[in-house]
């Protein structure tokens, strides 16, 4: 025990020069251009509900971010700006950027700067779910506890949600806690697929596991793996492109 401090210094460290790597940098569309994939994407359906903008209410204090810097990703002839430094991840066929710990995109400022002043903007966004069977380590660290058996019979499911229009104020977009809060993606995938509502907490690493879906009388917790977001760019003369990024969600170190 007596290591233990230097122990947890040596992870903090680990994660302060994480998050340094590659943050801050500014992306270009061209140099990750879309492949073929781009059709899977594009195949998803639009929901007519919207992601609200979030007016941060009594929680501003939390999530009105001053830290310097801007991520710019540069598409061909409009950028779309961050506020703060957002990693970039090396994809090859999607520009994509990443959380990191202590630097998420929800509460963030984000807008869209054209070349072209009539160009109209719109922004969609799509997240790929997942609900795998929950971790019980009371009952699978016992001896006789067979891990082949669980692991061919457990519960994974990968989901993508349909895509939403993200709701802007003054040309300014700021998402809510949509990837953790119950009360959207996670609400409507129980109800397309009439999931049974459950609740269990199991302590362990990182806070422990939280199951909201109870399938085939086994306990299940939802993840949401990263988010793909599709920018609509109008033309004056109507002509309509899609453009797309992929940001990958940080759960900790």
């Amino acid at each position: 025990m007596k290591h233990l401090p230097i122990l947890l210094f040596i992870i903090l460290l680990s994660c302060q020069k994480a998050q340094n790597n590659n943050r801050g940098l500014q992306l270009k569309a061209d140099e990750s251009p879309l492949m073929p994939r781009a059709q899977y994407i594009d195949s998803v359906n639009h929901h007519p509900y919207e992601i609200p903008f979030w007016n941060y209410d009594w929680e501003q204090h939390r999530f009105d971010y001053q830290e310097p810097g801007l991520t710019k990703l540069r598409f061909s002839n409009f950028t779309f700006k961050i506020a703060g430094e957002m990693w970039r991840m090396e994809e090859k066929d999607t520009l994509t950027i990443s959380e990191d710990v202590g630097y998420y995109l929800e509460g963030r400022n984000m807008w869209i700067e054209g070349q072209d002043p009539t160009d109209r903007f719109e922004l969609y966004m799509s997240v790929q779910q997942r609900i795998e069977e929950q971790y019980d380590y009371r009952i699978h660290d016992q001896p006789n506890f067979d891990w082949e058996k669980w692991e061919k019979e457990r519960i994974i499911m990968n989901i993508r949600s349909e895509y939403y229009k993200v709701r802007d104020s003054a040309g300014v977009y700021r998402l809510p806690w949509v990837h953790t809060g119950e009360a959207f993606f996670e609400q409507r995938l129980k109800q397309n697929h009439d999931f049974t509502d459950t609740t269990r907490h199991i302590d362990g690493e990182m806070g422990g596991s939280n199951a909201s879906f109870f399938i085939d009388n086994k306990f299940c917790v939802y993840w949401v793996d990263f988010a793909m977001f599709k920018i609509v760019k109008t033309a004056v003369d109507g002509t309509v492109s899609n453009h797309y990024f992929k940001m990958w969600y940080s759960y900790g170190c």
